[in-house]
């Protein structure tokens, strides 16, 4: 994306802040593809609301044939760019007409690269889920954003690189982080019969979503730290052998 005005740092960033300068801060971390993007739609009739290609030739009679052709598979494609204009309609929530607007962003580019990833989190006990990860990531040092999803029943975890990497190298970053939440507990769980039961059930919960738990007492890592990394790295080396085992 194209911006008249240099992106500025987003922690300088105030509702003082000019308009041009949250477009060229948006436009700099949710790079994505430039030659389209998905618009959000709600159907008047049963209420079902997603995203979709934005195209100049939506409902056209004669050209456009959804729901029967899917825009994926239309002849009749022109997408529309994403512009200044656009980016402005999305942050103030309606377009030049006054008709609800809000634009998505297609992050993977044409070369099979991107500059972000979204970890979604829905659910019962996505909280939890949320701050567990981000345990996990604060504990790397690496930078991470909370958003509340517009449900309101989940959240997404925003990740944000200082160039374009692959896509693939993208997920399995997302994927080993999943993969490895790690909870400290105080002693206070094991003597609390509510504390407990509620960890068994977030247990449950963090492996139906394909976490690797893995739980231990402070006063682990207080006195025996050196003890509970090696069972840390010996049960990590112990999945990766299951995962790269060659099927028989």
């Amino acid at each position: 994306m194209s911006s008249t005005a240099a992106a500025p740092d987003s922690d300088s960033l105030n509702c003082r802040s000019s308009p041009a300068e949250k477009i060229a801060c948006i436009s700099s971390l949710f790079h994505g593809r430039i030659d389209v993007f998905p618009q959000r739609f709600e159907s008047k009739k049963t209420g079902r609301a997603g995203y979709s290609p934005a195209c100049s030739n939506e409902w056209i009679r004669g050209v456009c044939e959804k729901p029967r052709i899917k825009c994926s598979n239309c002849s009749h494609q022109d997408w529309i760019p994403v512009t200044e204009r656009s980016l402005k309609w999305h942050l103030s929530g309606k377009d030049s007409s006054g008709y609800p607007f809000v634009m998505g962003v297609y992050p993977m580019l044409l070369d099979e690269s991107c500059h972000f990833l979204a970890i979604d989190l829905d659910g019962e006990g996505w909280q939890e889920d949320s701050q567990a990860l981000i345990a996990v990531v604060k504990k790397l040092n690496l930078p991470i954003v909370l958003e509340r999803s517009r449900s309101g029943h989940g959240g997404h975890l925003w990740f944000f690189f200082e160039h374009s990497i692959p896509a693939i190298q993208a997920r399995r970053f997302g994927t080993h982080l999943l993969t490895e939440a790690i909870e400290l507990d105080g002693s206070q769980h094991l003597q609390d019969e509510a504390a407990w039961r509620c960890d068994r059930q977030k247990d449950l919960l963090l492996q139906r979503h394909g976490y690797l738990v893995m739980r231990f007492l402070t006063t682990d890592l207080s006195k025996e730290l050196n003890t509970t990394l090696d069972s840390i790295l010996a049960t990590l080396a112990h999945c990766n052998r299951k995962v790269l085992k060659p099927s028989e």
